[in-house]
C-alpha cells in the first residue's frame, strides 16, 4: 500500500483545481501501481483483442 500511497500524496486537496493533464497520469500511475499489487498477490488482468477482459490467476 505504500506504493499506492506515493502516488496519491502528489495530488493535491479538494480545495485546488488540478489539470487533466495531470490527473490522467496520476491515473496512469495508479493503476500500474494496482496491477503490480495484484500480480504480487497471484493475479492478473488482461485486455482481449475483441475488446473484452478476463481475470488470471498467476502460477
Amino acid at each position: 500500500m505504500a506504493a499506492v500511497l506515493e502516488v496519491l500524496e502528489s495530488v493535491p486537496g479538494t480545495s485546488e483545481t488540478v489539470e487533466v493533464d495531470r490527473l490522467m497520469s496520476t491515473s496512469v500511475e495508479l493503476a500500474r501501481v494496482w496491477r503490480r499489487v495484484l500480480q504480487d498477490a497471484g493475479f492478473d488482468y488482461f485486455l482481449t483483442s475483441d475488446g473484452g477482459t478476463y481475470f488470471k490467476l498467476l502460477n
